[in-house]
């Protein structure tokens, strides 16, 4: 019987050593192919113009990246608008030198000035991204491409890599994405969305933290899980400053800090 019971324990052992082992080896994978940023050209789509949204407050360290970013999508049909909320450095300054449309506001909030840039997009898909987040060519091509094949879907969204963390925090990530994160779970580091929709569901121009969140569940209520095309191997590479400032415990209980 103990020898039994031994080798049976050795067998959960080895099985449950060789499913973590895949896991940290689709997890390398995905963050390998995330943060490739070779130029993509613009898939055929010149009947979808893209609008991507950026809200703002003092994004001067982060947004350069986001805006270089943009620019290896070698698509005509592509807008940037930043929607800034009374930064005091050189973030609308930076915007513009990257050619951006820029919307000063003199309210503050997150979901206010994703509300008015969502409102000011001219795209026929709207995507709204953070200032520190990274939006290679393949991530928008893909997106575009679920919007072309499948009628019935009205919102797109991607999983998330921490380019400036380390294994614990990406595995947490990885994760949380594939088993977690539930249809309707919209983040804001990459929420695209059909123009047509904002008439019915816009952000919350009240909430001034989760308001990527908000959108996904009243999105979700008004038109089911149908609508939504969630793909967690396709990340967003992200800063990990949501965990830095909350403490990684606090972040990973649902607590992040703003």
């Amino acid at each position: 019987m103990t020898m039994l019971r031994k080798r049976f324990l050795d067998v959960v052992k080895m099985t449950v050593t060789f499913l973590i082992l895949n896991e940290v080896n689709e997890m390398i994978n995905r963050y390998r192919e995330s943060v490739e940023f070779s130029s993509e050209k613009c898939p055929e789509v010149n009947d979808i113009s893209v609008s991507v949204i950026v809200p703002t407050r003092n994004e001067a360290r982060n947004i350069k990246r986001l805006l270089a970013s943009l620019r290896l999508f070698r698509c005509k049909n592509l807008e940037v608008v930043v929607a800034d909320y009374m930064s005091n450095d050189d973030t609308v300054e930076i915007a513009r030198s990257f050619g951006a449309r820029v919307i000063e506001l003199d309210k503050p909030g997150v979901g206010y000035a994703s509300f008015i840039a969502t409102n000011e997009a001219r795209g026929d898909v709207i995507i709204r991204t953070d200032a520190d987040a990274i939006l290679t060519p393949k991530a928008i091509a893909y997106t575009l491409n679920v919007f072309r094949q499948f009628d019935t879907i009205r919102i797109v969204h991607l999983g998330h890599v921490y380019i400036d963390s380390g294994f614990i925090d990406n595995f947490v990530a990885f994760l949380y994405d594939k088993y977690w994160r539930g249809i309707w779970k919209t983040t804001g580091h990459f929420i695209a969305f059909k123009k047509d929709i904002r008439d019915v569901v816009n952000f919350n121009p009240n909430l001034k933290i989760h308001e990527d969140f908000d959108f996904g569940w009243r999105a979700y209520k008004t038109f089911g899980a149908k609508a939504f095309h969630y793909n967690y191997r396709t990340a967003i590479p992200v800063s990990a400053r949501r965990i830095k400032i909350s403490g990684r415990i606090r972040y990973f209980l649902g607590y992040a800090r703003r």
